[in-house]
């Protein structure tokens, strides 16, 4: 994973923790 998906997701993860996709909880 690139640089920029890391911080997409982390800021995806910071916006709307209950429905990230790709966290180790859903995986």
């Amino acid at each position: 994973m690139d640089q920029t998906s890391t911080n997409n997701l982390s800021t995806n993860i910071k916006k709307n923790p209950t429905r990230a996709p790709s966290t180790p909880r859903e995986l």
